[in-house]
């Protein structure tokens, strides 16, 4: 499989998100927590709403559908709350950091 560019490391500021074209022309969202870079495609699987990167408890983040509230493990992309089906998460995009430049497969 091709990797396919998303930005710059330094482009994305940690603790935060970088929203990019995906595979198949569906939307991606790179996740930087920490310094460490997650990437997955931008689509909950209860109506195929966007998420977006938000902070929970202190600095805990956590995945949040826009449309209708379900969460996500920012870490695994498991759906963490409903109305994402039991069991469902979010599809992961495998993530390679070459020379500062951030890559998915």
């Amino acid at each position: 499989m091709d990797k396919k560019f998303i930005c710059n490391a330094g482009d994305i500021a940690e603790n935060s998100f970088k929203i990019f074209s995906g595979p198949g022309g569906k939307e991606g969202i790179l996740l930087n927590l920490a310094g460490k870079f997650k990437a997955f495609v931008n689509s909950c699987p209860h109506m195929s709403g966007p998420v977006e990167l938000e902070r929970c408890d202190g600095d805990e983040r956590i995945l949040k559908c826009q449309w209708h509230g379900a969460t996500f493990d920012p870490e695994t992309g498991r759906a963490l709350s409903a109305p994402a089906p039991e069991g469902s998460g979010l599809r992961e995009l495998r993530v390679i950091v070459e020379d500062n430049k951030i890559y998915y497969e």
